[in-house]
């Protein structure tokens, strides 16, 4: 049994992986939305959860 992929979840994830990318290699001096980013991605995993029933 293969699970649906959430789009919106993927899309927040690679926008914080990108974020910290960027933040490593030296382009931008703050990982900028880091926590705001990783508030979107534990209120859509508990969004998820809650829906699963």
């Amino acid at each position: 049994m293969t699970r649906p992929v959430d789009s919106v979840l993927l899309l927040l994830l690679g926008l914080l992986l990108a974020s910290l990318s960027a933040f490593f290699l030296g382009i931008i001096p703050y990982p900028y939305g880091l926590l705001v980013l990783a508030a979107f991605i534990t209120a859509r995993i508990l969004h998820l959860l809650s829906n699963r029933n």
